[in-house]
């Protein structure tokens, strides 16, 4: 790839990285107002309506909320400098993660981790976010 070419890669990747930016900032207001009005719907109308329809509620606020986290986590995840080469690879992303774990939770298991597939992540990735 010669230097105008990688020049327009990089123009391409940074116009993409701002479209999934306001896209995904797009996306966060209307996935707002479904829980704000569900809230409402439950707070007000809980008493007048069914068993059933206030399960229907939970789902719409419970889906909200869902769609509100996987927004956020892709804005997050949009923001991770993909160009840099220094990765870290999985099975020390691992070992920190169950650091962490173990810092939580008692000593009683034991985890193998013989046949982890070397695959490298950014730094910036943060493991045990996921976990």
């Amino acid at each position: 790839m010669n230097g105008t070419e990688g020049k327009q890669v990089n123009n391409l990747e940074n116009d993409l990285k701002e479209l999934f930016y306001v896209v995904t900032h797009d996306f966060e207001q209307p996935v707002r107002n479904i829980k704000v009005f569900a809230d409402f719907l439950k707070r007000d109308a809980s008493s007048k309506l069914s068993e059933k329809e206030n399960k229907y509620i939970d789902f719409i606020g419970d889906a909200a909320e869902n769609l509100q986290s996987m927004i956020i986590d892709l804005v997050e995840y949009n923001q991770i400098d993909l160009s840099n080469k220094n990765y870290l690879e999985l099975s020390v992303m691992l070992n920190s993660a169950i650091q962490k774990l173990k810092e939580e939770f008692s000593d009683d298991y034991e985890i193998n981790m013989d046949d982890v597939p070397k695959v490298n992540f950014p730094p910036s990735f943060e493991l045990y976010y996921i976990i």
